[in-house]
């Protein structure tokens, strides 16, 4: 993974295709997309590339009633294995409720102001990105 993940000063804009009329992209299987990541999860295989068969468990029942890494996700080529830092016996990503602060610089750092609802933050990356209104 630490060849596929950049960094902001080696970052380039993703390119999705043009939003569709709801104003999302038709593909996000591209080149360069934007990556999230969680800051807790328990063991998973990533392989860089968004999961676009259904339904996406990166961790599943193990022997000893714990989570473990989804193992179909490992055995895909150019998957890598990363080790968790969640209790073993939670199965998927966690973030709090808390407020946080966001500040934004560049083309749309204008629309980031005051007490935002998170939902906006992609709208008004979409919008900055020219994938589609706010």
């Amino acid at each position: 993974m630490r060849d596929k993940l950049g960094v902001y000063q080696n970052s380039t804009l993703p390119n999705y295709p043009a939003p569709n009329a709801a104003g999302y992209p038709e593909r996000v299987d591209v080149s360069r997309r934007l990556a999230f990541i969680f800051g807790a999860f328990p063991d998973y295989c990533d392989t860089g590339h968004p999961y676009l068969d259904g339904e996406n468990v990166p961790a599943v029942p193990g022997p000893n009633r714990d989570f473990v890494a989804n193992e179909k996700y490992c055995n895909v080529p150019g998957a890598a294995r990363r080790t968790g830092n969640l209790p073993f016996n939670v199965n998927s990503g966690v973030h709090s409720a808390d407020d946080v602060v966001l500040t934004a610089t560049g083309p749309g750092a204008e629309m980031f102001h005051g007490r935002i609802d998170n939902t906006r933050v992609f709208r008004i990356m979409a919008t900055a990105l020219g994938l589609g209104g706010s």
